[in-house]
């Protein structure tokens, strides 16, 4: 499998780089998003984008919804351009895209793929390890900056 990237706060890092987002979507069978979503900002992707890749593609978003203009997917499902598309979140144009929900050429996981048992069991193991930490004196996973802590 050939992995391109496209970020532009990083350089190539000795992995191939797409030269831009354009030659990423034009180029790939998958692509994956993972990046946070501004508030205020529109779409990342939207219908010309979805236009540019290849045709029966699938995207993957583990992202937010937002960042996929949904009608654009929605149209582009419907037409066979796209082969799927992943989530890890919730639409909110549920009646548009009901009938590829039933599909399954939408799945959607309501941001909750991270929760499973082994997330769950290493999130409290880690949790007890940091208040062990703490009440030794020698806390772990700070938060850099400054910090006051008040006392009783």
């Amino acid at each position: 499998m050939n992995v391109l990237a496209a970020d532009p706060r990083l350089g190539g890092g000795g992995r191939p780089f797409a030269r831009g987002l354009d030659e990423l979507l034009a180029s790939s069978d998958v692509v994956s998003l993972h990046l946070p979503r501004a508030y205020g900002q529109g779409p990342l992707l939207r219908a010309g984008h979805l236009r540019a890749m290849k045709r029966g593609a699938l995207l993957v978003n583990v992202s937010r919804a937002a960042l996929v203009d949904e009608a654009a997917v929605v149209a582009a499902l419907s037409s066979g351009r796209l082969g799927g598309y992943a989530l890890d979140d919730r639409l909110t144009a549920r009646e548009e895209a009901e009938r590829l929900i039933g599909e399954g050429r939408i799945v959607e996981s309501g941001h909750t793929a991270w929760y499973s048992n082994e997330a769950l069991a290493r999130g409290l193991e880690e949790w007890v390890e940091n208040v062990v930490a703490l009440v030794r004196g020698t806390p772990r996973n700070l938060v850099s900056g400054s910090m006051e802590v008040a006392s009783a």
